[in-house]
């Protein structure tokens, strides 16, 4: 049986809240918040993790751009 205190579950969280923001930025994203943010859940830097994360999934389509002929 695990012994539940508020320690050791802020300690999970927070090595939760490390690798979550360690794998963000293997992917490559900007991520300005610290992990304390995050388990204190502040909501405009979580919401800053997400938009760093969804701009690394944005690629425009340049498909549908329409080429200017010279002619």
């Amino acid at each position: 049986m695990r012994v539940c205190n508020a320690y050791v579950l802020f300690q999970d969280k927070l090595a939760n809240a490390k690798f979550a923001i360690s794998m963000a930025r293997k992917l490559g994203a900007r991520v300005y918040a610290l992990p304390e943010d995050i388990t204190e859940v502040k909501p405009k830097m979580v919401m800053t993790v997400f938009a760093c994360l969804m701009a690394m999934d944005y690629v425009p389509n340049m498909d549908s751009a329409i080429p200017v002929n010279s002619s």
